[in-house]
């Protein structure tokens, strides 16, 4: 995805976008609330070595370590709080105080840090004034106080500026997340780019959705979606002209009651330029109600797939050089008969016609279209704003995992403009 896809979709989903985001900045701004301020106070003692000191060899650096280390110890500790009113507990007093030998220096900084910065501050002072009581060095240490501790002005914990543009981020992050999330979740393909894009498989025509789906526009010059059928005849022709198309299974993406309708009328425009044509109705499951496809109670696909005579059960389609062979009745093994009979009967139908065509269930429904395309070609209908572009990826990865061929989609519905 791009950035133009990407902000595309946040702007789409601009609402969630904008939820998250301010649920986020809420949470951030309530956990600053909530947060407890600590307050840090440091009071600075120097631990100036003696002149013999300095002259012997003992090593100074790693007794100002050690008296660095004093301050967090208990005896000290426990000794400075006697100096506070109130007095702390001495679980109070290790938790706020550590100690450090600033390097290079004789400098030893006692840091204390509290929710009361009075008290952080008292603390600090109240063990730089013990420490030197608990001299580690037997007198080779001089001690003075160099800065005492003051009470902080303002909070080191937490760190305000430093939360606030974590959450934004954090907060832009989620939104732009979630707004992916749902338009992914919601979108549905509504152009002939989000077909191609989705699937990989052409588009060659697009229709408008049908006012009355048991309608034959294709044979009516004045119908406003002849000549749309017309295109789509056209670009088939030309597909089947790089490899012929001697059968072609009309398929959708998802159940469509559209899609008895395509097959009607391209098979109408198919035998208009005097193609003979036999159109199929492969829905044994449910066969379609369109009237061209339908003769009830009459025998048909089913009875063909079990021995009978396609001849015998043909009816004449709505126009010359047409034949339609309902589905009949399917017996309880239909989906068997389809496996190990179809390729069969198929191969005899596609010697006696130019072109046939079959109109079978969707490919999400049943594995019915995948089956009797193996000798031919699918032609996918999609119908728009029904198919999300998952469900369009696997489509396309169901008919290309059994290599079928696919000689392209048509697009049902939509925005013609779009």
């Amino acid at each position: 995805m791009d950035l133009r896809e990407l902000l595309g979709a946040v702007w789409r989903r601009k609402l969630i976008a904008f939820l998250v985001l301010l649920v986020e900045l809420g949470a951030t701004a309530g956990f600053l609330t909530m947060a407890p301020r600590i307050y840090e106070s440091t009071a600075t003692i120097s631990a100036s070595p003696s002149q013999e000191a300095l002259r012997s060899t003992g090593n100074l650096t790693t007794l100002q370590a050690t008296v660095a280390r004093l301050v967090t110890t208990g005896d000290v500790l426990d000794a400075a709080r006697t100096r506070i009113a109130p007095v702390p507990s001495l679980a109070t007093m290790k938790e706020a105080v550590s100690g450090n030998l600033v390097e290079g220096t004789v400098l030893v900084r006692i840091t204390a840090r509290h929710t009361d910065p009075a008290l952080a501050a008292r603390i600090a002072n109240a063990v730089a004034a013990e420490l030197p009581r608990h001299d580690p060095s037997d007198g080779v240490f001089t001690f003075a106080t160099v800065d005492t501790a003051r009470p902080g002005t303002a909070p080191v914990s937490p760190n305000t500026r430093l939360i606030i543009v974590i959450g934004v981020v954090l907060g832009l992050a989620l939104a732009v997340t979630a707004a992916l999330l749902q338009d992914n979740a919601a979108r549905r393909a509504d152009t002939a780019e989000d077909v191609q894009e989705t699937t990989g498989f052409g588009v060659l025509a697009r229709l408008p959705r049908p006012r009355d789906r048991n309608a034959l526009d294709a044979a009516d010059p004045e119908a406003r979606t002849s000549a749309a059928f017309r295109a789509l005849r056209i670009a088939l022709e030309f597909v089947a002209a790089r490899e012929p198309l001697p059968a072609l299974v009309v398929t959708s993406a998802v159940p469509d009651e559209a899609e008895g309708w395509l097959a009607a009328n391209l098979a109408v425009a198919l035998a208009q330029v005097q193609h003979r044509v036999l159109l199929v109705d492969g829905n044994l499951a449910s066969p379609r109600t369109h009237p061209a496809l339908s003769r009830p109670g009459a025998g048909g696909l089913a009875e063909v797939l079990a021995g009978a005579s396609t001849e015998s059960l043909l009816i004449a389609g709505p126009v010359p050089n047409l034949s339609v062979l309902p589905a009949g009745n399917a017996p309880t093994q239909a989906a068997e008969l389809v496996e190990t009979r179809f390729g069969e009967v198929l191969q005899g139908w596609t010697r006696e016609y130019d072109v046939v065509l079959v109109d079978a269930p969707a490919v999400t429904e049943s594995d019915d279209a995948r089956v009797m395309a193996v000798a031919g070609a699918i032609l996918l209908s999609v119908p728009a704003g029904k198919s999300s572009p998952r469900t369009l990826r696997e489509v396309s990865a169901s008919l290309r995992v059994v290599n079928a061929r696919v000689a392209g989609a048509v697009l049902i519905g939509g925005d013609p403009t779009a």
